[in-house]
Order: structure tokens, then sequence, then C-alpha cells
């Protein structure tokens, strides 16, 4: 065993997630050409956390304090028009999203063992809500074969991202 440091007291928590969802999805044929294809999906989240940290300079304890509570709609949409009986083209849209790690959304210092940067959590990260949209050309061969040309779009609203400090390099 290999012990680096004292026993930080911020570095000691504990994390659950519970989460529940709903989702309803139909397909309809607007015509012999347009296919729609839809669905919702309906999740509550909630997080919670044990453990301490700094609160504007003071240390806080924290016994099973809800740091997410969050009901999310997502819902999702996919057009597919039939330009022959090889070709499609499809677009779509659908909103997803991505939660914090239990170690994003604390207030531990994590050493990265293959870096050695220390990472710090940030118990106010919010989740990201994302928003995608894509285009998409198919043509079928009669192998089984596809050839397919796609582009698409995401907007993050509320990203996670790294931040450095200068005051520490790692």
């Amino acid at each position: 065993m290999i012990l680096k440091g004292a026993f930080e007291e911020v570095n000691n928590y504990q994390a659950k997630q519970i989460s529940g969802a709903l989702y309803g999805m139909s397909e309809l044929y607007i015509s012999s050409q347009l296919r729609v294809i839809f669905g919702l999906r309906g999740e509550q989240i909630n997080m919670y956390y044990s453990g301490a940290g700094y609160v504007e300079g003071s240390l806080r304890r924290f016994d099973n304090d809800e740091t997410l509570n969050k009901f999310n709609i997502l819902p999702s949409m996919n057009l597919v028009y039939h330009l022959s009986d090889n070709m499609n083209l499809r677009a779509s849209y659908n909103r997803t999203l991505a939660r914090p790690s239990f170690k994003e959304k604390s207030f531990a210092n994590i050493e990265d063992p293959i870096s050695g940067r220390t990472f710090i959590g940030n118990i106010n990260l919010k989740q990201t809500d994302i928003d995608n949209y894509d285009l998409r050309y198919e043509y079928f061969f009669e192998s089984g074969e596809l050839f397919a040309i796609s582009g698409f779009y995401k907007q993050f609203t509320n990203h996670i991202e790294l931040v450095s400090y200068s005051t520490d390099p790692n």
C-alpha cells in the first residue's frame, strides 16, 4: 500500500443517484414516400451527496443533501423520405443530456495516476442539455450494402469542461 499525503475530509464522500423514466414511440406514414418516427422520453433524476467541502471559505458538511433534482422531457423525431426503392433522405432531431459524474459533482481532489494532475470537483455543476440535428442520404445496393453521406450539428447548454488554474500547474 502506498499512502501519499495526509487524510483530507473533503476527499472522502459518498454519492448516489436515483432515476426513473418513461418512453413512448410511434411511427406514422404521411404518404407512400414520407414516414415519421417520433418519441418522447420523460426522465426524473435525483443526485445526493454526503461529505464535506469548503463553501465561501468555511467547511460545510453534507449529509445526503440533494445536489440535482430535475425532470427532463427528451423528444425525438426522424423523418424518412423515400426518394426511390433504393434511396432515402433522413432528417432527425433529438434531445439528450450528459450528467456530471460523482467525482465531478463533489469537492474531492483526485489525482490522475497517468498524468499526475489533480482534478477538483465542483458541487455546483449542472447537467448538459444537448440538441442533436442530423441529415443523411442513403443508397442501398442489392447485395445489402449501404452508401451513406451524413451531416450533424449539436448544440450544448451548460457544457461541462475542464478549467485550468495557473496557481498550480497540475
